[in-house]
């Protein structure tokens, strides 16, 4: 019963770059993900993350800050966002990112974990 979630937007990992600022966002209950492919150059706006966020570098190269933390990250770096959080992203070189970000409906669910549920959900976290 699962309705329709397969949701394509890039031909390939290895597509040619585009030539302007390209974002796809989906949305679901719990989670929400963007792709973003950037020009070199380009500054995204100074924002607070209203949720945790990680953005995970697949081509190019950003600038990222993170609160006070700030680091030059490329392929297959991770920037982590805190929830209520200030960050910029300065792209250096075109760049491809994703973003993965929590819901309402998931840090409202976190937030409200019983002790029970939060040991459970401790005791089945596994490493990568």
């Amino acid at each position: 019963g699962l309705p329709v979630c397969f949701h394509p937007i890039l031909d390939s990992l290895d597509a040619p770059a585009r030539s302007g600022r390209c974002v796809n966002w989906i949305e679901g209950e719990r989670l929400a993900f963007g792709l973003f492919e950037v020009p070199a150059g380009y500054a995204e706006p100074e924002a607070v993350s209203a949720r945790e966020m990680f953005v995970y570098v697949m081509s190019g190269s950003i600038d990222a800050e993170s609160g006070n933390e700030r680091k030059t990250a490329g392929p297959g770096d991770i920037v982590y966002v805190p929830r209520g959080e200030r960050y910029r992203l300065q792209v250096r070189s075109h760049a491809r990112y994703a973003t993965v970000s929590s819901t309402p409906w998931l840090e409202n669910r976190i937030d409200n974990m019983s002790p029970e549920e939060a040991e459970q959900a401790r005791v089945n976290m596994t490493a990568n």
